[in-house]
Order: structure tokens, then sequence, then C-alpha cells
């Protein structure tokens, strides 16, 4: 069991780092405004590739040739050399001090987006509670069926990748606030399916459903909170709800855990559900009460 943590712990971390640059280098070419649509473009296809890729069973195809093993593994390290030894700019010597806190405390600060990545973060921990629920739900109630547990987590993989482009025309023609409010309401209704432990079909359809509108829920956030935050406060300000965020998904596996340990897999989609809808309620009455002027104007540095 220790084996099998430590593993997952490595490699979660060693996935944040790539995934947190990324992350970093996207949003500071959003906040310079230089070739935005081509740097999101590429990176929004390179990640529909790999997770059709991992959909399509390309973990079993590597299992089973181990040539193909073997060329990923020294393509891989290859790749790491040649970033290793790519020229680096000198870096930039902020001159505040505060770090991370001083995004903290710019977030409890400001009546809109204290609140919305409050609600953000406590829908990564439930989400965490779901995906936990999934491979549960599919041994005990499909006969240990690894396969149907396969088409669960596809089917998340597949929404992604189906809303990632969706989310690419719509965010051009709908106001930021208003699109995430409503995208998550319609986000947490196909949630409600799980409770009632339907037959397998209906999950995968509902699951494939809820998670199209995710990045119709991710990119307004993210637009929001680089708007709104004054620029000297952007890095460390998105630092901060994204460290925040990185707590709240383990966490919400240990207690999904627990629960799975002394309740039902239905009790814990129940939870799962019911904290989702109030999350997505409360998100869409703060996004209402602001409206899309609150979330363009950018609030005033903390003094």
């Amino acid at each position: 069991m220790f084996s099998a943590a430590l593993a997952g712990f490595l490699t979660s971390m060693t996935l944040i780092v790539a995934i947190g640059a990324q992350n970093a280098f996207v949003l500071r070419q959003g906040i310079r405004r230089e070739h935005v649509l081509p740097v999101v473009a590429v990176c929004a296809t390179a990640d529909a590739l790999l997770i059709t890729a991992g959909i399509a069973g390309l973990g079993a195809l590597i299992t089973n040739h181990p040539t193909v093993l073997t060329v990923t593994r020294y393509g891989g390290a290859a790749f790491l050399l040649v970033l290793a030894f790519v020229p680096r700019r000198k870096p930039v010597h902020a001159t505040e001090t505060g770090g991370v806190l001083d995004g903290v405390r710019f977030l409890l600060r400001d009546s809109l987006l204290g609140p919305i990545a409050a609600i953000v973060v406590a829908l990564g921990f439930l989400g965490a509670g779901m995906s936990a629920g999934l491979p549960v739900y599919a041994f005990s109630e499909f006969d240990g069926s690894s396969r149907i547990a396969g088409l669960f987590y596809a089917a998340l993989g597949a929404g992604a990748v189906v809303g990632s482009v969706a989310a690419m025309v719509v965010v051009r023609k709908v106001a930021p606030l208003r699109l995430a409010g409503a995208s998550i309401l319609a986000f947490v209704v196909p949630i409600w399916v799980l409770p009632f432990m339907p037959p397998w079909p209906v999950v995968t359809v509902a699951l494939f459903v809820g998670m199209f509108f995710t990045p119709l829920i991710n990119g307004p956030f993210f637009a929001v909170l680089t708007a709104r935050t004054p620029a000297a406060l952007r890095p460390k300000m998105m630092t901060a709800v994204v460290s925040i965020n990185a707590f709240a998904a383990p966490l919400g596996f240990i207690v999904a855990g627990q629960v799975l340990e002394n309740w039902t897999v239905q009790r814990l989609f129940m939870f799962v559900a019911v904290g989702m809808t109030l999350a997505a309620v409360s998100f869409a009455a703060v996004a209402l009460r602001h409206g899309d002027a609150g979330a363009a104007a950018p609030a005033s540095a903390p003094s």
C-alpha cells in the first residue's frame, strides 16, 4: 500500500512540474498579450491529442510492446536534456516582498475573486471524490469490469477534449462571467445521475456531458482572474490559486476513501452531487451580482 501511494505521489509531482510550467507560460503570454491565440491553440491541441491517445489505449500499446516503451523512455530523456541546455533569459527579480501571501491577501480582499476562487477549489475537492468513486462503482456494480471503469474515465477525457474545442469558439462571443455561471450550472445537472446508480451507458453519457462544460468554466474563470488583478500581483495571485487547489484534490481523495470505507459509493455520489450543486448555485449568484462590468474592471492593488 505504501509503495503504491509513493509511486502515485512521485508521478503526480513530476506531472505537476510540467503542467505548472505550461500554465505559467500561457498565463505570461496572456498577460503580455503576445501571440496569445497561437500559444493557446498549440497547448490545447497538444493536450487534446495526449488525452485522446490515453483514451484510445496508448498505455496498453506501450505495455504490450516493449520496444515502444524503450523508445518512449529514451525519447523523453533526450527531450529533457535538450530543455536543460536551452539558453534561458536572466530572471527578472521582483522588487516587492510577500510572495504568494500577497496573492492570498488580495483574494481575501476582493469581493468577486475571493468567493469564486474558493468555490472553484471546493469543486476540485468534490471532483476528486467523484473520481475516487467511479472505479468502485464500476467494480461493485458491474462484476468487477475494468472495461467499464475505463469507459467512465474515457468519457471524462473525451468530454474535456470536445469542450476545449468548443471553448475556443464560445469564449469570444459570450462575456466571461455569464459563460462561466451558465456552464457551471449545466455541469452539475448530469452529475445528479450518479446517486441513482443507473446502467453504465447512462453514467458514461452523463460524465461526458458534465466534463464538456469544464473548459467553459475554467477558461472564463482564469480570464476574470487575469483581467481583474493588477499586473504586479497577477503571478502571486495565480500561484496562490494553483497552490491552494493542489491541496484540495488530495484532501478530496482522502475524505472519499473514508466515506467509501464506512458507507457506500451511492452515499459518496450523493454528497458530491449536493456539494457541487451548492457550489454551482453560489458561483452563479456571485457572478450575477457582480455582472460582466465587475469582471472586466481591474481591482486596485492593496496598499
